[in-house]
């Protein structure tokens, strides 16, 4: 084997062995995406590990490129998005080693896949970014790479046959996102929803390329209402349906108003539960869809008023405005 040379996938590391010894690393169960505050495993694997040997002996060409098992050492690298030099995470390392048959939060982690590897480990990332060597709240495609390993094969010249050391470079890596810690959902059993923070500035490509650059992210992320007023076709339905409503809709006497609309200039479709609620001049509201109905699917409609809906619906609500917003805001209880 010659010394420090480069292996990458299909490609054969010394000429005696006949076969790739390895192959590049794997992450979880395919394409792996991980927090910034997970844990990550990965494990590397033989085609053919028929070459690494217990047994030390080193005699004849019969055992040539023979590679004692025990003597292999691997050292692993981390290289952020943009970044030339990679950091090393693991150094030194029994290349054999298996981290994951030691932990219980990956015994039923595709066991099928990291069980037959050659060696499998893990990372705690809350731990390992935090290292001066890594620039702080960088998301995006790292690299991991199995950059070096050292190990000792029997090289024969003619029928004289010893033990030698060598060390290849670079013998493979893959490359998988870290994303920021988020929040999808209050529930364990996906009840209510919650909205999270999407800004995605600071995530790059493998080359440190802004994200939102290569994408149209930048044009869908918007944040401000007023952007959403579904254009000329939109603003022509919700006027043709107000209009059609405002016809068919009597006034509420005080009496027959759910508390929600109480104090309001509130009409209703009889026999439907529609309502209707305009105002001379623009002003704001602010309601509990509860506070309307909790058993029947009920529609507001609201001329020149910017309705603020408090709180989770228990039925399908519809809510059209005509000369205002809608806002959605989370019940402070």
């Amino acid at each position: 084997m010659d010394d420090g040379r480069v292996c990458k996938r299909g490609c054969t590391v010394c000429d005696v062995c006949k076969d790739e010894v390895t192959q590049c690393l794997s992450l979880g169960n395919g394409n792996a995406s991980v927090q910034s505050n997970e844990i990550l495993p990965f494990w590397w694997r033989m085609y053919k590990p028929a070459y690494i040997v217990t047994d030390h002996s080193c005699d004849n060409k019969s055992q040539a490129g023979n590679i004692k098992r025990d003597t292999m050492k691997c050292s692993f690298s981390l290289r952020q998005p943009g970044q030339d030099k990679p950091v090393t995470i693991l150094s030194n390392v029994d290349c054999d080693r298996t981290e994951l048959a030691n932990q219980a939060l990956f015994a039923n982690f595709f066991p099928d896949f990291w069980k037959p590897a050659f060696g499998n480990w893990s990372l705690d990332l809350s731990k390992v970014l935090e290292e001066d060597a890594f620039k702080k709240n960088v998301f995006g495609e790292y690299k991991i790479r199995l950059h070096e390993v050292d190990y000792e094969y029997c090289a024969c010249d003619g029928n004289d046959c010893e033990w030698k050391d060598t060390q290849i470079n670079n013998v493979c890596e893959t490359d998988f996102p870290i994303t920021r810690p988020y929040l999808i959902q209050k529930s364990a059993f996906g009840t209510f929803p919650k909205a999270t923070d999407a800004k995605l500035t600071n995530f790059y490509d493998n080359l440190g390329n802004p994200l939102i650059n290569k994408t149209d992210l930048a044009d869908v992320m918007i944040l401000d209402a007023d952007a959403y007023n579904g254009g000329s076709d939109a603003k022509f339905l919700i006027i043709s349906e107000s209009n059609r409503i405002a016809k068919l809709a009597v006034t509420l006497a005080k009496s027959k108003i759910p508390s929600a609309l109480q104090g309001l200039n509130v009409k209703k479709v009889p026999n439907k539960a529609i309502y209707l609620i305009e105002s001379t001049s623009h002003k704001a509201i602010s309601l509990k869809p509860d506070a309307i109905s909790t058993t029947t699917p009920f529609t507001i409609i609201t001329k020149n008023i910017d309705l603020t809906i408090v709180g989770s619906l228990s039925v399908n609500g519809m809510f059209i405005t005509q000369n205002g917003k809608i806002i959605f805001q989370e019940d402070s209880n």
